[in-house]
């Protein structure tokens, strides 16, 4: 029983008083506030990329820039959100969401 993969395992699942006050630490204010918080930031995250779609076609007149070229720029614009997800997420992962996440967040919005 001394295995490292049974040491690190799960506790059974039970429904003691103590789990459950664990869980009910939270009001439903704040579970709210929370469930907002997180609609809110999704729509921003998906108005970010919605903008570059919206904008191409002002920025391709203004530009002269033809259907080719509109979609090199977009694709260079996908290509590089994508992979800095990926190294946002790796931050994330070593730093913590909380220093990582939010001087992100603000400076994106801003």
């Amino acid at each position: 029983m001394n295995h490292p993969i049974e040491q690190n395992a799960m506790p059974p699942l039970s429904a003691t008083a103590a789990d459950a006050a664990k869980t009910a630490i939270y009001s439903g204010k704040r579970k709210a506030f929370v469930l907002v918080m997180l609609l809110v930031s999704w729509i921003l995250a998906n108005a970010d990329r919605m903008a570059m779609s919206i904008s191409i076609v002002p920025i391709s007149k203004d530009f002269n820039l033809d259907a080719r070229s509109a979609g090199l720029l977009l694709s260079a614009f996908y290509v590089s959100y994508s992979l800095m997800q990926l190294v946002a997420g790796q931050l994330s992962d070593r730093f913590g969401p909380r220093l990582c996440g939010n001087p992100r967040r603000l400076q994106c919005d801003a």
